[in-house]
């Protein structure tokens, strides 16, 4: 039997060493493929892989949710009511003429415009050197 296991070892090694010096193009022509891509094996590996990546995207999707939902509850201000100001706020500094001359600002009529994006014009503002309190 002692035998035998080193026999079945020696075998296993061989192989395993056949194995490990064949080129790419031999591997492949010996599975039959065109690309590793064709390989069963490959492509269950890629399969859980992507589930894992899909289930852990979903997971981060879900937890910014629930973090998002507890900050508009906790917030004595609503989201909306900020943004509302951010859009109050450019308007005052162009109708008191604190722009720079030759700069213009364009609106979307009846659109909503994303917190970051009025967030972003104020830093650009600021940026160009407009003198912006904190308000």
């Amino acid at each position: 039997m002692n035998n035998e296991k080193t026999f079945q070892e020696n075998l296993l090694n061989l192989t395993e060493e056949e194995l490990l010096n064949q080129t790419e193009e031999d591997l492949l022509e010996m599975y039959g493929v065109n690309s590793i891509e064709d390989i069963d094996d490959f492509k269950s590996t890629k399969n859980l892989i992507d589930n894992a990546l899909t289930q852990h995207k979903k997971n981060r999707l879900i937890t910014a949710r629930e973090k998002l939902e507890l900050e508009r509850q906790s917030s004595p201000e609503s989201i909306s009511q900020k943004t509302r100001n951010a859009k109050d706020f450019i308007i005052g500094l162009i109708l008191n003429d604190r722009l720079p001359e030759g700069l213009t600002m364009a609106f979307r009529e009846g659109e909503d415009i994303p917190d970051d994006e009025i967030e972003s014009i104020i830093e650009d503002l600021r940026d160009l050197g407009i003198d912006i309190d904190d308000e």
